[in-house]
């Protein structure tokens, strides 16, 4: 069964402190944020040799989450969101990600406007 969002609302909420957004782009290349996108310089590029690197931090540091945080904020999250320049060889390295290091959560959505445009200019 797919989990859609309920009739009439736009997109799911999610749990800011363990999400990570990655953005599979051009020249084998992934952009990616944690939490909510409130400032552009918040917005990384890494190779796919990095990217391991930084899903196995993040869940280092959710596991370090003070008491009063849910079991389900300690869980990873991660938002892809391929870009128009990413190949289809992209998504499918962030899915094997997903896979190898276990991460419970995880989306595929479209990339907002907003996004494009940073990764294009940090690029």
């Amino acid at each position: 069964m797919l989990d859609t969002p309920a009739p009439g609302q736009s997109s799911t909420s999610y749990i800011d402190t363990s999400t990570i957004t990655i953005m599979p782009t051009a020249d084998d290349k992934y952009a990616y944020y944690h939490g909510t996108l409130n400032n552009p310089d918040k917005v990384n590029i890494a190779d796919s040799k990095k990217l391991r690197t930084i899903i196995l931090n993040k869940q280092h540091d959710l596991k370090g989450l003070p008491a009063r945080y849910s079991a389900l904020a300690r869980k990873l999250h991660v938002i892809i969101k391929p870009d128009k320049n990413s190949k289809y060889e992209n998504l499918v390295n962030v899915l094997d990600e997903m896979l190898i290091n276990k991460v419970p959560y995880y989306t595929i959505v479209d990339i907002t406007e907003q996004e494009e445009e940073i990764v294009n200019r940090k690029m």
